[in-house]
């Protein structure tokens, strides 16, 4: 028996090996203070109404900034609420912009209004205005709890891609852990550059790393991941595995997160940042699209 044992755990050290060894390359920690830890995702919202997750597994949407759950997942995100699934929302980045900012400080003139604005944000102003509209979109949606990243803080970007693989992979998978049923969605960020030149962000990118990462660990995980900058592209250029149609009520609750993304009203703290001082073409093209573009895992561009 105890020779039993004595293989067993021996096989399993073996295993554990050659995991690190396997895995190293692609999940690295450089230059992260207290990278050691694993900075847990805050609740920040919850809806007075949970449904049971014993009835239907969560549906949990990572967002790697303020509106890529409403941009490219919102229509999804209405349908999974309207089937009854635990519906949970993680913001991963903080969201800092320093460009746009510059828009709404006046250092950088507002094209949308023609002006130039004075608002003096400082950068934690800045990222608590853009949780303002976010929160107010995943409550739009019909959301049952909405989360940030590291402590409630979201990770800065700065940290660079492989910071951002490992920080990511390691949120995701508190969620993984606890709910082991779920189906995971993010943004298809290696397959959906920004410009027809191929450019890519880094915190999409880490979106898809984080999930192709899991899915490498266990193949039996529901993952999903949509396309972001595809609305910028004319529509008969716009591909991907599979190309939803969106139901006329979850487009309609869509349209509702998108009018929290505009509304402007700087006595309230509210500056459209999302609609109007960042990527409003975008905003409009989602917004009058009927589809969502979804790709399956595995993809040849991860």
């Amino acid at each position: 028996m105890f020779k039993v044992v004595l293989q067993i755990i021996k096989f399993s050290t073996l295993l554990t090996l050659l995991f690190s060894f396997c895995f190293k390359p692609f999940f690295t920690k450089k230059n992260i203070p207290n990278s050691e830890e694993t900075e847990i995702p805050a609740l920040i919202w919850e809806s007075k109404k949970q449904p049971n997750a014993f009835n239907a597994p969560p549906a949990i949407f990572y967002t790697p900034h303020q509106d890529d759950e409403t941009l490219a997942m919102g229509s999804s995100i209405a349908e999974s609420v309207r089937k009854r699934h635990p519906v949970y929302v993680v913001l991963l980045t903080n969201g800092d912009n320093p460009s746009t900012n510059a828009i709404l400080n006046g250092t950088t003139k507002c094209e949308f209004h023609n002006t130039n604005h004075n608002f003096n944000l400082s950068s934690k102003d800045f990222i608590n205005a853009r949780n303002a509209e976010f929160l107010a979109a995943c409550k739009a949606l019909g959301v049952h709890k909405v989360f940030i990243s590291n402590n409630g803080k979201g990770f800065d970007e700065t940290i660079g891609l492989e910071n951002l693989n490992l920080k990511f992979f390691e949120t995701i998978s508190f969620f993984s852990s606890q709910y082991t049923l779920a189906s995971h969605h993010s943004i298809s960020g290696n397959c959906d550059p920004y410009n027809k030149k191929g450019d890519r962000m880094n915190a999409h990118r880490a979106c898809a790393n984080a999930l192709q990462h899991l899915h490498n660990l266990d193949s039996t995980k529901n993952i999903y991941l949509y396309k972001d900058y595809v609305y910028y592209f004319p529509k008969e250029e716009r591909t991907a595995s599979f190309i939803k149609k969106n139901k006329k009520r979850d487009t309609k609750k869509k349209h509702k997160a998108f009018e929290e993304y505009n509304l402007f009203d700087p006595t309230k703290g509210r500056y459209a940042i999302g609609y109007q001082h960042s990527v409003w073409e975008l905003f409009n093209n989602s917004y009058s699209s009927e589809y969502e573009y979804i790709d399956l895992l595995p993809l040849e561009c991860n």
